[in-house]
């Protein structure tokens, strides 16, 4: 017996009706990325991301991503919720896998492998280029380290090229005087530790804890708080779990704030060990990926408490990698 020969209007009665609307949204996407300028990216955890109008767009299946869905939106009209938006989208991650340039995605800023170039995220789009001899503004994820640089919460500095002996001035009159330090030479190791080093820290996997001990209202949270506001990452955190410590993104810094010895648990803990050694962190994802979490430097404003087990577990546990100073006698 012959083999039947199926058609092509024979063959498409067979494929699904949202497939074949997803193949029309798929060109509609693939047309509306080449418009505006849009391209493909492969992080170091191999996702795929969409880079477009200075954004970055993670490519995936989750209905609440809503980059994915103000892209369907834009490009086809229609949201990111239908089975055929999903099916386009699992389309347009195939043709994005052969398409996709190598990237490095830092948050906060990135120092490059030979420690000579540092990458930070400014107001506009495109991350500030500092090295030895020049600063300059650079391509976001095309420049000579393939690094795409983004403030995690949003909120990057706004770069001025005024001459930088002014904005010296107001930092040390703002965050460094500011600090109520009992010995005055600690104040820029407070200043240094939590305006500075954030921007280097991948510089050196060996961290420092700083601690800042003293009684109530004297100072220990607002001078935290105003480094905080500095690197645009919101508040100190107070009453934060290690799950959720651990789920957040590289913020640069870290500030947790009244963790008296009653707050250390076995979990926090671990978590400020792994911060202090800078040993990579990662957690699997329900499809089986890896999410990889880099340590911040970290400090904590914390009230005076008894010298009790816990805390003195804690101590002898970061001995190699905590430096405290005292604000009160």
């Amino acid at each position: 017996m012959g083999q039947k020969i199926i058609k092509k209007e024979d063959s498409n009665s067979i494929i699904p009706l949202s497939e074949r609307q997803a193949a029309f949204y798929e060109k509609s996407l693939q047309k509306y990325l080449e418009e505006n300028g849009g391209r493909f990216l492969r992080d170091e955890n191999g996702l795929l991301h969409i880079i477009i109008n200075g954004r970055r767009i993670l490519l995936n299946y989750d209905r609440n991503n809503e980059g994915t869905a103000r892209l369907m939106l834009h490009a086809c009209s229609i949201s990111n919720l239908s089975g055929a938006a999903q099916a386009a989208i699992q389309r347009l991650q195939v043709y994005a896998s052969e398409k996709a340039d190598k990237i490095h995605l830092k948050r906060f800023s990135a120092f490059s492998e030979d420690t000579k170039r540092i990458y930070i995220p400014i107001h506009g789009g495109k991350p500030l280029l500092i090295t030895a001899n020049q600063i300059k503004l650079v391509d976001n994820g095309a420049n000579e380290d393939s690094f795409w640089v983004e403030h995690p919460c949003d909120f990057p500095l706004n770069y001025s090229d005024i001459a930088p002996l002014k904005g010296l001035e107001k930092f040390e009159n703002l965050l460094v005087k500011t600090q109520s330090c009992q010995v005055p030479e600690m104040k820029w190791f407070v200043a240094m530790y939590a305006g500075l080093m954030p921007y280097i820290r991948d510089a050196y996997t060996a961290r420092f804890l700083l601690e800042l001990i003293g009684p109530s209202q004297n100072g220990k949270t607002t001078g935290a708080r105003r480094f905080t506001r500095l690197q645009g990452v919101g508040d100190v955190k107070g009453d934060y779990s290690e799950a959720a410590l651990g789920n957040s993104p590289d913020e640069g810094l870290i500030v947790l704030d009244n963790k008296e010895q009653g707050n250390f648990t076995r979990e926090l803990i671990d978590y400020c060990l792994f911060l202090a050694t800078g040993a990579e962190r990662g957690r699997s994802r329900q499809d089986g990926s890896i999410r990889k979490h880099e340590p911040a430097p970290k400090f904590g404003a914390i009230e005076p408490h008894p010298k009790s087990e816990p805390t003195r577990t804690l101590k002898m546990l970061l001995h190699s990698a905590l430096v405290s100073f005292a604000n009160s006698p």
